[in-house]
């Protein structure tokens, strides 16, 4: 079973070999890529490349995004366009 698989069946409540790993990294995603905060969360195709490196760079199960505030605003009752 590889990792998106182990994930996808932890989310389902099937039996799994192990509990999959999956850190929310913050602020480290800006090291790996050597970019500042707000670059990071200003700019998507930055968040996705840090992302995406630090996956490859430590080998995770996944990564669980920092912020969406697109779905906090939603959450908070705001009209997005």
């Amino acid at each position: 079973m590889n990792q998106k698989e182990l994930v996808q069946k932890f989310f389902k409540g099937r039996a799994v070999t192990r509990p999959p790993f999956l850190p929310l990294p913050g602020t480290y995603l800006v090291k790996v890529d050597q970019v500042t905060i707000p670059t990071l969360l200003q700019d998507d195709s930055t968040l996705y490349s840090s992302l995406i490196n630090t996956q490859k760079l430590l080998g995770y199960d996944a990564i669980i995004l920092p912020i969406d505030t697109s779905l906090e605003a939603e959450a908070f009752g705001a009209k997005l366009q």
